[in-house]
């Protein structure tokens, strides 16, 4: 599963997320409080792919679930 990036933004707890093949056709931002996740947009579901990965960063992404 490699088939999104996940950059840090300018934004302080913004992430934005793009997929490698379909580039900003599906990207979005994910917003955070405490390590939480509390939004996100861009897509209508935040693809599995994108929660792993912020788990793997020690983020909480129940929200997403």
């Amino acid at each position: 599963m490699n088939d999104y990036t996940v950059y840090p933004t300018d934004l302080v707890n913004v992430l934005y997320f793009e997929h490698n093949h379909f580039g900003d056709e599906a990207a979005g931002k994910m917003w955070f409080e405490d390590g939480k996740l509390v939004d996100y947009d861009g897509v209508f579901e935040l693809p599995t792919e994108l929660i792993l990965k912020g788990e793997e960063m020690g983020l909480d992404m129940d929200y997403a679930k």
